[in-house]
């Protein structure tokens, strides 16, 4: 995920700050707060069922707009 993120930036023009990427379930309650602080949150929900995709809503219903 690193490599590919810093590949399209260059490939676009852009640039970045410094970043963290986290691997773990969203889920997690431990989890809870790292996602409340984060300004931006990548989930590729694709392969998750109906019940999943809801569960995950929820815990992100708390992150600021934008």
């Amino acid at each position: 995920m690193d490599t590919l993120f810093r590949s399209r930036m260059r490939w676009f023009g852009k640039r970045h700050g410094e970043y963290t990427l986290v691997r773990g379930d969203f889920l997690e309650e431990t989890m809870k707060e790292r996602i409340i602080q984060s300004s931006i949150v990548f989930v590729n929900n694709f392969a998750f069922g109906a019940s999943v995709d809801h569960m995950l809503k929820e815990r992100f219903a708390d992150l600021k707009d934008g």
